[in-house]
């Protein structure tokens, strides 16, 4: 190939599984293209989703504590840019976008994730640009 990089995301990818309350998807399981165009297989998008699978309850509690404090928050999605370091802890993690508008809330996840550990591996960083989080109410 040329070294471009294409990824295509239709729908939510919710609504076959139940997984509870927290959900998050990102288009297919496509190993991350590093700038040399070389495949790295050092990290998957799907290695990233089973870490957050595996940590979605602490989500979750977040979750049904801002929304008992807060009663206008309903069902919605935020959206992180993450960079994992090679030990596997998160040494980035932005806000792109946010449904809730609650600072306090929004700061609460941000924080959870830093403490998500990806496990160490010889590899560069791994960036995921957008990764959504999607909450609903039980």
């Amino acid at each position: 190939g040329s070294g471009s990089y294409a990824s295509t995301q239709s729908g939510t990818g919710l609504g076959t599984r139940q997984t509870g309350a927290v959900n998050s998807r990102i288009g297919g399981g496509s190993p991350h293209i590093g700038t040399n165009g070389k495949v790295d297989n050092g990290r998957t998008i799907g290695q990233v989703q089973e870490v957050f699978d595996r940590n979605q309850q602490s989500f979750y509690s977040i979750y049904n504590r801002a929304a008992r404090a807060d009663a206008s928050i309903a069902e919605g999605r935020i959206v992180v840019h993450l960079v994992i370091a090679p030990d596997g802890s998160v040494s980035s993690v932005t806000l792109v976008s946010s449904s809730f508008n609650n600072p306090d809330f929004e700061g609460k996840v941000m924080q959870r994730i830093r403490l998500l550990n990806f496990g160490a591996k010889s590899v560069p960083p791994f960036d995921v640009p957008h990764y959504p989080i999607d909450f609903r109410p039980m």
